[in-house]
């Protein structure tokens, strides 16, 4: 049996993420196949050519020509946008967005088609990429590009940083699958129906995909959608959303069914593997940790949660089969994990779950032999420690053993801003490799 876990667009298309690779691991070290497949930075490289601006252009142009004697005859205005009807609410944004694009003689389709190519192989390119006139200009056109992109979907728009969903409708069960199935309201309805073919997920009895962010939602579903439909996999959601939206989605028994056979929250390291021996026969379905599923007579059932993980029990992220050629980053920033929860998880403006509900950390030796395997494993000195937060004191215990290893990488994280941090603790961190903090400021 062989797993498949899935990140849907649309998130930055820089680095890899962590969740698959980290799952992965752990199914190797249960000795279980399982394997990742970026779909997001797939997406990114499949849209930006130059065809499709040229095309997203003349279809945008197309729509504006035809609506505008609609417009004017009707009389349309802004102080009666919402007595409209959503469908005409929709159309009326997209001729503001149609109109704005092409009354502005700032960006040009043909000159951003001609230059986007160029400026895609820009993002990777070790010369060319730590040039700031050409990497400032390369990124400039990318945007230029998606929302060009964007425009015969507008008022949705595809960012390198986000994905806007059409504003006119809501983030309801109704709406959502509204979206998923409108090839006008929804990009990527198209894109996975041309994408997904039944024959190329044949050999997976398994298929996770991760929807941790907002911007996921519309494409993650869309993509859950196509492979329900196609595929004779079990299909299961998990991520940060989806955590979020839990007690929401017991409401709704069709979407166990339309979307997915079963969603897993919280921490996913010990859960996947017993959703796997369940899908391979070795367990029944309602032995399997933090899932909810609807059972044979169409019952909502939520099975019990997964223990605490264990930092140092767990594998070391395994990116075996990554292709870091599509990364529009000149060098990979590979993820690490150190820990899970926050160890101060009292700050009121942070909305991230805390699925272990506990905090853990791995010991310091744990962390720099994962760090230093992931360095010869492949070749990457660059690391993301993608933690909430780190405390003062671990992390200069961190910051000395990577200098007593002679161990050569470069790493950025999150921290709480604390007195711990002192001059001597950052000298370290910075002697280690640390180049770069986002503080989190507690107002």
């Amino acid at each position: 049996m062989k797993t498949l876990f899935i990140l849907p667009p649309q998130w930055y298309p820089m680095n890899p993420y962590l969740s698959a690779a980290q799952l992965i691991g752990q199914f190797k070290k249960n000795g279980m196949q399982a394997e990742a497949r970026d779909l997001n930075i797939e997406f990114f490289n499949d849209i930006l050519k130059k065809e499709n601006v040229l095309s997203a252009a003349s279809k945008a142009k197309a729509f504006l020509d035809s609506f505008a004697p609609e417009v004017k005859a009707n009389g349309y205005c802004e102080e009666k946008f919402n007595e409209y009807p959503r469908e005409l609410q929709t159309k009326l944004l997209r001729f503001v967005a149609c109109s704005e694009f092409f009354s502005q003689n700032e960006i040009n389709a043909d000159d951003v088609a001609g230059r986007i190519e160029d400026s895609v192989s820009v993002m990777k390119d070790k010369e060319r990429f730590y040039d700031p006139e050409q990497l400032f200009e390369a990124k400039d056109t990318l945007m230029d590009a998606l929302r060009i992109i964007s425009l015969p979907f507008a008022p949705s728009r595809i960012m390198i940083d986000n994905f806007i969903a059409n504003p006119v409708y809501g983030y309801d069960y109704e709406d959502i699958k509204l979206q998923c199935n409108d090839a006008d309201l929804n990009m990527f309805v198209d894109y996975f129906d041309k994408k997904i073919k039944a024959e190329d997920f044949e050999e997976y009895s398994l298929i996770g995909i991760s929807i941790f962010d907002l911007s996921q939602v519309i494409p993650g579903l869309t993509l859950a959608k196509y492979l329900k439909e196609r595929t004779n996999a079990h299909i299961t959601l998990g991520g940060n959303y989806i955590y979020k939206i839990r007690e929401s989605l017991k409401k709704f028994p069709e979407f166990f069914g339309t979307f997915c056979d079963s969603v897993q929250i919280g921490d996913g390291e010990i859960a996947a593997v017993t959703l796997a021996k369940a899908i391979s026969g070795e367990i029944p379905l309602e032995k399997v940790y933090s899932l909810i599923y609807k059972d044979e007579n169409g019952e909502i059932k939520e099975t019990e949660i997964a223990p605490l993980l264990d930092m140092d029990a767990l594998a070391p992220p395994c990116f075996d089969g990554y292709d870091f050629s599509k990364y529009f980053s000149a060098d990979i920033v590979l993820p690490v994990q150190l820990s899970k929860s926050c160890y101060w998880a009292k700050c009121t403006f942070c909305d991230f779950y805390t699925g272990q509900q506990c905090f853990d950390i791995k010991s310091v030796n744990h962390a720099v032999d994962e760090i230093q395997s992931l360095v010869e494993e492949y070749g990457f000195h660059h690391f993301i420690i993608a933690d909430e937060a780190v405390p003062p004191k671990y992390y200069n215990q961190f910051a000395l053993e990577v200098i007593r290893r002679g161990l050569e990488i470069n790493f950025y994280s999150f921290a709480r801003m604390e007195k711990g941090f002192t001059k001597e603790v950052l000298q370290n961190l910075y002697n280690a490799g640390a180049r770069f903090f986002c503080w989190g400021y507690e107002a």
